[in-house]
């Protein structure tokens, strides 16, 4: 009967030290820690500008980093450029006995760099990567519409990777 206040001075003993050596590791929230209501991490990504990619899928992308970086609008003197390409490959993994194709495995990755706009130099380089599996019906239009669906999740999954990373840059830089 009397072990049972023990083992729970024991248990609230090991909690407090836990919590005081988590104080001393120098944990920084991402998203906050300065006076703004975004927090320090969003005000630097509001400094990124991001540059223009090809075709109609990498302006998807654009502007899904748009929307994650630009919390309190567009920079007006930007500190770093965000340069991206993007890259797509499909490969069929379900067969029917026609040999066409019942399932396809879809790839996107996007090789990113931030690059510091006065002094020109690049100062972080990166890779993004989604793989997304989807149907391939057989109506034509079906088909295309679950290609196209698969691209766009694969778009969210990289702008919410590179928005990360490189959240953690600038964060680091702070």
């Amino acid at each position: 009967m009397t072990a049972l206040p023990h083992r729970r001075f024991a248990v609230f003993a090991l909690l407090g030290v836990m919590l005081v050596a988590a104080a001393g590791c120098g944990f920084r929230p991402l998203y906050g820690g300065t006076d703004s209501p975004f927090g320090g991490t969003a005000v630097r990504l509001n400094e990124v500008e991001i540059a223009v990619i090809p075709d109609r899928v990498g302006q998807k992308l654009r502007n899904l980093l748009i929307d994650r970086f630009y919390l309190q609008g567009r920079p007006a003197t930007p500190v770093y450029r965000l340069e991206s390409s993007l890259g797509i490959t499909s490969t069929d993994v379900g067969l029917r006995a026609d040999g066409s194709a019942t399932r396809a495995l879809m790839r996107v990755t996007a090789a990113y760099r931030l690059v510091d706009i006065e002094a020109r130099k690049v100062v972080f380089t990166g890779q993004a990567r989604s793989m997304i599996d989807y149907d391939i019906p057989d109506p034509q239009l079906a088909a295309l519409v679950n290609e196209r669906d698969a691209i766009d999740r694969g778009l969210v999954d990289l702008a919410d990777e590179i928005t990360t990373r490189v959240a953690v840059f600038v964060n680091q830089e702070l």
